[in-house]
Formats: C-alpha cells, structure tokens, sequence
C-alpha cells in the first residue's frame, strides 16, 4: 500500500466534507448534503476500477508509470483477468501496439489513420493454437475460428467477427475472404488474410482487390473506409 501511494501520482484526496444547515429567507433551515471525496489525480481515473491483485503485478512487473496507465485502460476495456494481464505482459503488447507495417496514413483519412495504426501491433501471438510449423492456412484458419474467443482476445477490444471465407461475387467470379470482422470502435470493416509464409507484394495487390470490393458491396456512407490486415510469418 505504501508503495502504491508512492508510485502513483494522485496530487490530493479531498476529504469528504460533513453535511451543513443552512438558513434561508423563504424556506427556512435546509440540509446541504455533503459533496463526494474526490480523487484529484495526475492521469485519467482509470486506475481505481483495476483489481487491486492486478494492480501489485503491474507494480512488481513495470516501471514505467506511461506503460502501466496503458495496461491500466486495457484492463478494463477487454476486462482481462490476471493470467492474462501477465501473459499480455510477457509478450510485450505495449512495445508492440502500432508497430504493425502499414500504409495507413496513405491510405486512410488522417481522422481515421493514426487511430487505425494505434489498434493494431507486431507480431500477433496464435500459441493457443497449438499447432506445429508445418500447419497450412487453412488449419490455422480452422483453429482461429474454433477458439474465436482466444483469438478475439489477441486482436484487442472492438472486433466482431463477421465469418470465415466470406464469400463476395465480383465480376461474375466468387471471391472468399479468410477472415471478416467489424470493428465497433472504429466503425469500419476489418479483412484479415493469414499467409503461412513471409510477405510478398501480389498479397498487398490482392488484399486491395478485396477491400474494394467490401467498400462497394458492404460498406455504408455512415462506415469509416475498410482495413486489410495481412498476417504473415515475416513482413519487409
């Protein structure tokens, strides 16, 4: 407890003022009820809502006050348990959120991009998959999409998953997306295409193809622009 009071920076705690009788003209004598103590705090009061068991690991594992107001916030947005904060911890989420190679201040509006480029990191963690080195793409799609909740935990808080080979019609031809979501806080499509091998450009021609065909047949005037993610096991 000493330690925690040290270490976070909270300016005061005011302290919760007794309930005082006033007098007026008209109504004669009345209860003021007394104001709520108040955290005056350094950062954003996101803190008091963390477990106090999460907030010891976050004392005992970080040093750094920025990256445990980060850890913090995810906390309570994905509400991870402990096991998962430390496992979140090992990997290294805060060094690796926005890490991601992208072109998405290119691409997208500057509203849309910087916070687009926050949401997503480098690399994606699928150990709970379980599966050896010589798992083809269709067996880790068929894992991610049997244990969508692990997955949906490793991509972050706003992914709604729309379906697996999620087929479009473009030219008369059918296409199949390897995996569609909707991002509720961005409020944009999300395709994600899992390759087994190291990037190659003909992925980012054919990652475009399919964003426009999302934008043209499934996006709506009130949606941000579509995102393509491609997951690979090297990216240059």
């Amino acid at each position: 407890m000493m330690r925690f009071s040290t270490e976070w920076p909270v300016d005061v705690i005011v302290p919760q003022p007794v309930a005082q009788i006033q007098s007026t003209d008209n109504q004669g004598d009345i209860i003021v009820p007394p104001l709520v103590a108040q955290f005056q705090v350094f950062e954003e009061m996101t803190f008091v809502r963390v477990p106090w068991s999460h907030h010891r690991l976050l004392l005992d594992k970080i040093d750094n006050h920025k990256e445990r107001i980060y850890y913090c916030d995810q906390i309570i947005l994905n509400n991870w348990s402990k096991s998962v904060l430390i496992n979140k911890i090992d990997q290294g989420l805060y060094q690796s959120q926005g890490k991601l190679s992208n072109n998405f201040i290119q691409a997208l509006p500057p509203d849309q991009s910087t916070l687009v480029k926050d949401t997503f990191k480098d690399p994606y963690f699928f150990d709970f998959l379980q599966l050896g080195d010589e798992a083809t793409e269709r067996e880790i799609e068929d894992s991610l999409t049997t244990q969508i909740g692990n997955f949906l935990l490793e991509l972050g808080a706003g992914f709604a998953y729309l379906g697996r080979q999620y087929k479009l019609e473009v030219g008369g031809q059918e296409y199949f997306l390897d995996l569609l979501f909707f991002h509720t806080i961005h409020n944009c499509y999300v395709n994600i295409e899992l390759k087994i091998d190291a990037f190659k450009p003909e992925y980012l021609g054919k990652s475009q193809f399919y964003l426009t065909a999302i934008d043209e047949q499934l996006k709506l005037d009130h949606h941000h622009s579509s995102v393509g993610i491609i997951l690979c096991k090297e990216a240059n």
